[in-house]
């Protein structure tokens, strides 16, 4: 879905500066405006797309042009109720777009049609047909992007200069009003109307903040090939957080599932571990914590671009079984392309109504795998958005999401009575590395060790949203400067020593991975092999 730039037919002349009888065609930065449609409605801003209607006295049909830097005559149309950029869904229909990229801007056009009018390009549409209008001139239709900008009944414009509304809207309550960022902090004003209330940035050696993130371990889901491992295959070095894949077969680790009459995953897997990985968590609860509801998710991160591997960045909602309290997933990678999906409850068990989009290796080009990137969720009361970089991956209307509501034997099961998950349900963020599985593919030749690098994650909110989220945000900013490559072994990763509540009468081996791997030394004395060997709260490394 990458958005490109086409020469634009229509516009192959130099804009003309100047105003014809029915209205502007160079409208000004900072001047507001209405855009009337031929029929004599006016584009109005309809939440998560346009439409067309008679004129209102509010600044839902109030817009600014923003101009393009660097691109004479091309505009972001910013629509004054929202904030948003008036867009185009890549297909055909007009969306609402936070940012301004291809997809958000357009070109203003003397139409051949009829020369007292204006055509509506958007730069990110193929040029045969990339004008706005509509195929019904009834009060209330929707507004399109395809169109070829020759009916003078459905695809002719005039801008016409307009006030903006003054609101009695109250200034919104800043819950974090004592948290403030240094004037000369990046993060400070990023976003228009946000403020930054989570930050991990990964900057000191070591373990993730078990204070803030719950770790996966065991077998979970989707028949993946490993086994997280609690915080032993996750560490911060050099300015990132690592998510590290290990393959471990040759360590002997029982399958702690394995059962040889059993042929069913994971006892499938085999008598001893074959990889094991890491999955983290942040901390809460569906009232408050580490979770959020709303806002600018950001995460800037290197994924490993191999057959095998399957990164995500993603949540679950805080409430209900899933998929009823919601599932985002902001980025997957798998099958050479990276996804963006959002999924909730079809009144079913186990099962939902998935919003799903791909963007292709070959569209992302050669050398993509060895960058970072800043992958982006924009999540606000109508729509969200997915982003990676300036590439809009997905964007769903959020008046499409409602659950519905199980009958018959699952009545009673807890799914959350047809509410929107992307409404009325608190999320967290969700980081893992997962490892072949019914998506990620086969592993033989997947590097080994493979590794996912994170160089921060933020969250963003709306100020004046709830105020229920716990305010985190590391003060040190860094940049990234791991350079261990995929397939070599790092020297700094392992573990030093495991400590453990047990009993000080009960024997604990574990190997250099943290994984347990027997309840008696003798089982594995005359191997030559390192271990640690805990016994009660004290553990040391030994030689057997």
């Amino acid at each position: 879905m990458k958005a490109r730039l086409f020469a634009i037919a229509l516009a192959a002349a130099a804009p003309i500066a100047c105003c014809l009888a029915a209205g502007v065609t160079t409208p000004e930065a900072g001047k507001y405006y209405r855009i009337r449609h031929v029929s004599g409605l006016y584009l109005t801003d309809a939440r998560f797309n346009s439409r067309i209607a008679d004129k209102v006295d509010d600044n839902s049909q109030i817009v600014q042009f923003v101009p393009v830097e660097g691109q004479e005559g091309v505009y972001g149309i910013k629509r004054m109720s929202s904030g948003m950029f008036c867009g185009s869904d890549n297909k055909w229909t007009s969306t609402a777009i936070s940012r301004s990229i291809p997809l958000s801007q357009h070109r203003i056009a003397v139409a051949e049609a009829n020369p007292e009018y204006v055509v509506i390009q958007n730069v990110g549409m193929n040029e045969s047909k990339n004008c706005m209008g509509v195929d019904d001139t009834k009060s209330g239709s929707a507004v399109y992007t395809d169109k070829n900008g020759k009916d003078t009944e459905k695809h002719l414009w005039v801008i016409e200069e307009a006030d903006l509304y003054k609101t009695d809207t109250e200034t919104p309550t800043d819950f974090y009003a004592d948290k403030t960022l240094p004037a000369d902090d990046p993060r400070a004003n990023a976003y228009e109307g946000y403020k930054l209330v989570f930050a991990q940035e990964f900057s000191k050696d070591g373990k993730p903040d078990s204070e803030i993130w719950n770790f996966e371990e065991g077998f979970k889901r989707n028949q993946e090939d490993q086994y997280y491992n609690g915080d032993k295959n996750t560490y911060i070095q050099d300015g990132v957080l690592v998510i590290e894949g290990r393959n471990v077969l040759d360590e002997k680790i029982k399958n702690p599932t394995y059962d040889r009459y059993n042929k069913s995953w994971p006892s499938n897997i085999g008598k001893y571990l074959t990889w094991t990985s890491g999955s983290m968590q942040t901390k809460g609860a569906w009232d408050g914590g580490y979770t959020w509801q709303y806002g600018i998710y950001e995460v800037r991160a290197k994924v490993p671009q191999y057959v095998g591997s399957w990164p995500a960045i993603w949540s679950t909602g805080m409430q209900h079984e899933w998929p009823y309290g919601g599932e985002i997933d902001i980025m997957e990678y798998y099958g050479n392309r990276i996804h963006a999906n959002v999924c909730w409850g079809d009144g079913k068990r186990w099962a939902g109504h998935w919003n799903s989009a791909t963007v292709h290796d070959n569209e992302l080009g050669a050398g993509w795998g060895d960058e970072y990137h800043i992958w982006r969720m924009v999540w606000d009361y109508d729509h969200m958005e997915l982003w990676c970089d300036d590439i809009l991956v997905n964007n769903i209307d959020l008046d499409t999401t409602d659950n519905d509501i199980p009958t018959g034997d699952l009545a009673g099961i807890d799914h959350g009575n047809g509410c929107n998950p992307f409404r009325d349900v608190r999320h967290m963020l969700w980081l893992n590395l997962a490892l072949g599985g019914i998506n990620g593919g086969s592993l033989e030749n997947t590097p080994r060790p493979l590794r996912y690098l994170v160089d921060y994650a933020r969250v963003y909110q709306k100020i004046g949203t709830d105020g229920k989220a716990k305010y985190k945000v590391d003060e040190v900013i860094s940049e990234p400067t791991f350079t261990v490559a995929d397939g070599e072994e790092n020297a700094s990763s392992g573990i030093e020593s495991i400590t453990t509540s047990a009993p000080s009468e009960n024997q604990r081996i574990y190997n250099l991975q943290g994984i347990q791997v027997g309840n008696d030394s003798e089982e594995f004395r005359g191997s030559g092999d390192v271990y640690i060997l805990v016994e009660g709260n004290s553990s040391r490394k030994v030689i057997l």
